[in-house]
């Protein structure tokens, strides 16, 4: 997203002047990624991880770092819906003119600590950006002012070649002739990918084989890989990290995530126009919204595992239907998710009146 905020404001006339990341630890990626953005890199420990607790001593590191910068317009980004107030107490008194917090997984509050750490946090904002409805609602929830918030949906990869089903499948290692699902993501228990495994055994008793492909990392690799060998035998293939996973979408008849959580569910959406069909178990977070009921993909209710196999089973042979779908997940994400759409609307917030 930084990335991608940064070339279009520079094909607008604006300039980033310097990114500024958390850890040192991290700072070869935060290099490559500055570097890109043509900008000026720095890590400080006044910018602390969005996990990690904040305290006085926090403030005045990170009010030294602004005021040594002199900055005008700071946008902090949040890997949850939890915005610090120590921070955004920071970027006030540094005297910052336009201060955005963005906020990007939508997980409901669990305690009235930090509703209310939140929504004091909001107080020293100008905006809080959100990429979902789903956000807007838990925030106003825990009493940030929905007029202080503004949805910006992120914007998605738009690739003008792919490779051809048949050449994916070649690289992948898969079979040429076979009916392909395929899932993406951390491999982690949120993610339920034990569950996408028991769904596509229960169909695949009734119907033809079917060979079920997941890609990404995680500490569960391994041990997805034997419940799914269990499972489905040689139609599993659990190919941990794909540097390219274009790859997999290509490869697919059909997409699934058995979720338990997301934030926007960009899995669902970053390559549409590749996808026949999307299956999504979880109804909760951002997941709702990157789907377009049965327009672009079909939502099961979570944790609902017959749904989600029949859900499988119903466009199994369906390939009209499948087609139909994923001509309009492509049609949708162009026009709602381009990068365009993103970068003016952000460009448009220095317009907007200070709250």
């Amino acid at each position: 997203m930084v990335l991608a905020l940064s070339k279009g404001f520079a094909a607008r006339g604006l300039a980033l002047e310097e990114a500024i990341f958390p850890e040192a630890k991290r700072e070869t990626s935060a290099r490559f990624l500055a570097d890109a953005m043509e900008a000026a890199m720095e890590t400080s420990t006044a910018v602390r991880d969005f996990r990690l607790r904040r305290n006085l001593q926090h403030v005045l590191a990170l009010y030294r770092l602004l005021r040594s910068k002199k900055a005008r317009v700071v946008n902090i980004n949040f890997g949850n819906d939890r915005i610090s107030f120590w921070d955004t107490l920071a970027i006030r008194l540094a005297g910052v003119h336009r201060r955005f917090a963005s906020v990007h997984h939508a997980s409901p509050f669990e305690g009235i600590r930090d509703r209310f750490v939140t929504k004091l946090g909001s107080l020293f904002c100008s905006r809080v950006v959100v990429t979902i409805p789903a956000l807007t609602e838990i925030l106003v929830e825990a009493g940030v002012s929905q007029r202080k918030i503004i949805e910006i949906p992120l914007s998605l990869s738009q690739r003008t070649s792919l490779s051809s089903q048949h050449e994916a499948r070649k690289i992948l290692g898969l079979p040429a002739d076979a009916f392909v699902i395929g899932s993406l993501g951390r491999l982690v228990p949120s993610k339920g990918f034990d569950d996408l495994v028991t769904a596509v055994a229960v169909v695949r008793r009734e119907t033809r084989p079917i060979h079920l492909v997941i890609g990404g990392k995680g500490y569960l690799e391994n041990s997805l890989r034997e419940f799914a060998h269990a499972k489905l035998g040689t139609c599993a293939h659990v190919l941990g990290r794909i540097d390219d996973p274009s790859l997999l979408y290509s490869a697919c008849d059909l997409f699934s995530l058995a979720s338990h959580e997301e934030g926007f569910g960009l899995v669902f959406s970053l390559r549409p126009y590749s996808m026949a069909f999307r299956a999504l178990r979880s109804t909760f977070g951002g997941v709702a919204y990157a789907i377009a009921r049965g327009q672009t993909g079909i939502v099961v209710a979570h944790r609902d595992l017959k749904a989600l196999a029949n859900a499988i089973g119903s466009l199994l042979h369906d390939d009209k239907e499948r087609r139909r779908m994923g001509a309009a997940a492509r049609e949708r994400a162009i026009r709602e998710f381009g990068v365009d759409n993103m970068v003016d609307q952000y460009r448009n917030l220095r317009f907007q009146t200070i709250g």
